[in-house]
């Protein structure tokens, strides 16, 4: 073999690992514009729960404060108290999620790591309003029921009110509204988070295979 196709073989070599390289970079590029894609939406989720519950603990706050009915004031108040703790959690998911996206391990670790904690506390948050519903109509309806007492709400409530039909109207209502929430639940947590999960999942398929 000759100088020259000594030459021409390693120029062929050197042009088949630069154009490796290049894929290489390329695909890597690709999956960090995706991902920072996703996390973006995913902080854009996070950041519009921290607004309205900064809104609605707002409210809460001040519908506590300021009503004249007793039994609104402790109902606001206790929930207020709700939506201040749920803030918080929000706020702490941000701060993760941010920490998690400029760490300096690999893209799949921080994916996964990211999918565990935002899948845990989808599945918590489904879980606690769940819960939640029956607790908010049974205090309510425990409120309501001393304001009858107290014949605070005359107005509304007659003291020949019928128990038992009240019980089977009340009954009626939370069954409704409970059905009501639990797939409205679904389909919101579907929306800020479950597709983004989703799609968070199979990029990390992706990159395993």
């Amino acid at each position: 073999m000759d100088l020259d196709e000594l030459k021409i073989q390693l120029n062929k070599r050197f042009e088949g690992n630069q154009s490796f390289e290049m894929v290489v970079s390329n695909i890597s590029s690709l999956n960090n514009i995706k991902t920072n894609s996703l996390v973006s939406k995913i902080k854009r989720s996070l950041l519009t729960e921290i607004i309205f519950s900064i809104i609605f603990f707002a409210l809460f706050v001040y519908i506590g404060l300021f009503s004249k009915n007793s039994s609104i004031k402790i109902y606001f108040s206790f929930f207020s108290l709700i939506i201040l703790a749920f803030s918080v959690l929000l706020f702490y998911l941000l701060i993760q999620t941010n920490s998690l996206t400029s760490s300096s391990s690999s893209i799949k670790e921080n994916l996964k790591k990211l999918h565990s904690l935002l899948s845990e506390f989808v599945k918590r948050y489904f879980q606690f309003t769940m819960l939640l519903i029956p607790i908010c109509v049974f205090f309510s309806g425990y409120l309501g029921y001393l304001d009858i007492e107290h014949n605070i709400n005359t107005a509304i409530f007659s003291n020949s009110i019928n128990l038992k039909k009240f019980a089977i109207l009340f009954s009626f209502i939370v069954l409704i509204f409970s059905v009501g929430m639990f797939f409205f639940t679904k389909w919101y947590l579907r929306k800020l988070y479950g597709n983004h999960l989703a799609e968070m999942k199979e990029m990390i398929d992706q990159l395993e295979s």
